[in-house]
């Protein structure tokens, strides 16, 4: 059983004393069935279903919200650190202290009115290890319960990065996660429960209309094109291996022209398998979004077109055949979308136009042969 002491405002740091009647300290040890110390308020926490690791959101009293990160076979008996600590600062109105084995938070975020009201209180989600949205792979997502922000925190090498989203579902007062690995969060405001990514994930700063990847004897090519720019820094190339943990091994200026640019990017590297790719598209203001992920297929010869249900607006075609263009029609033969793909070929995502919802057939054309997909646009 793991257990969590979440009334830890008796423990003595500094000035601090701790009641005779304290059930947990004898003789001011801390009794060995208590595994954490140092949480003031941990609203909703969980385990990544991947590797184990425990996450935990904490409340906090006025100043500052937290994320608390804990990776699996870690030893017990560590301090999150209140009430010495408010997230990374010292608690407002305590005395400096700093309590043994004290760990700090991975993220934190003002609460922009010291707890009056509105306030800021975070709850706590899951780390998204589902299939439909492979951009939140590997993140894990929390929000505020007031502002409706959506948080995403990830591991970068030794330091942790954190995006977000305003202006989202408020009163969100807890997640669920299914056994697929899809996130779902209940509004207490609506009494609604929503799919996390359903509305088709983080929007970008910049519109994309495709993105693709080509595989080479000894690099990766990969190409994309923005039809409109705004605000937009710069691209960092993300690869992967396994489609989960992402290393960025480029970066890419933006043109900021406001009717889009071409860009291209060389990856030198020699791959025998699939091999994984997205942008980490960065705003002026440091904020980061995602593209969507494309692949280099090791399978020869062959085309691979998913997904067959259409949920945000996006379909991917993989082949190592050059593709001349693509061709969608509704259920009674009229065309409704075509592009011109000038012979790419690699993994490439289209995004198709708004659609009403119903049954569609996608037309593949690849010189003289023609491959045919139905979808479902939901």
């Amino acid at each position: 059983m793991l257990r969590i002491d979440i009334n830890n405002t008796s423990i003595t740091y500094g000035n601090y004393d701790v009641p005779a009647d304290n059930p947990y300290i004898t003789d001011g040890a801390v009794d060995d069935r208590i595994w954490a110390l140092g949480l003031r308020n941990p609203f909703r926490w969980s385990f990544d279903k991947l590797t184990g690791d425990m996450w935990i959101g904490d409340v906090g009293q006025g100043a500052k919200e937290e994320v608390n990160y804990r990776p699996a076979g870690s030893t017990g008996h560590v301090n999150y650190g209140w009430r010495c600590y408010e997230g990374l600062i010292s608690t407002p109105g305590v005395p400096d202290c700093t309590p043994a084995d004290n760990v700090f938070p991975v993220f934190e975020y003002d609460n922009p009115n010291g707890g009056a009201s509105p306030p800021s209180a975070v709850t706590a989600g899951f780390v998204y290890r589902g299939e439909e949205y492979a951009g939140f792979r590997g993140y894990f997502i929390s929000t505020d319960v007031y502002s409706g922000t959506i948080y995403l925190t990830r591991p970068s090498g030794s330091n942790w990065i954190t995006t977000s989203q305003s202006g989202l579902q408020n009163i969100i007062v807890s997640f669920g996660e299914a056994e697929n690995g899809d996130l779902y969060a209940v509004s207490q405001s609506t009494n609604t429960i929503y799919k996390v990514g359903a509305s088709g994930g983080i929007p970008l700063p910049v519109k994309l209309s495709q993105i693709t990847v080509k595989h080479f004897a000894d690099y990766n090519q990969l190409k994309w094109t923005t039809v409109a720019e705004q605000n937009t820094a710069k691209f960092i190339i993300e690869y992967s291996i396994d489609g989960r943990n992402y290393t960025r091994v480029g970066q890419v200026i933006a043109s900021r022209n406001i009717s889009g640019s071409n860009y291209s990017f060389h990856h030198s590297v020699v791959t025998t398998g699939n091999a994984f790719y997205r942008l980490a598209i960065e705003e002026d203001n440091g904020q980061i979004n995602f593209s969507p992920v494309v692949k280099v297929s090791g399978i020869e010869g062959k085309i691979k077109f998913y997904p067959t249900i259409v949920r945000d607006g996006i379909i991917n075609i993989v082949s190592n055949r050059p593709v001349e263009k693509i061709q969608v029609t509704n259920n009674i033969g009229s065309k409704v979308f075509e592009k011109n793909l000038k012979t790419l070929s690699g993994t490439t995502a289209i995004v198709l136009p708004s659609l009403a919802k119903g049954i569609y057939w996608v037309q593949v054309i690849t010189g003289n042969n023609v491959e045919k997909y139905r979808i479902i646009i939901q």
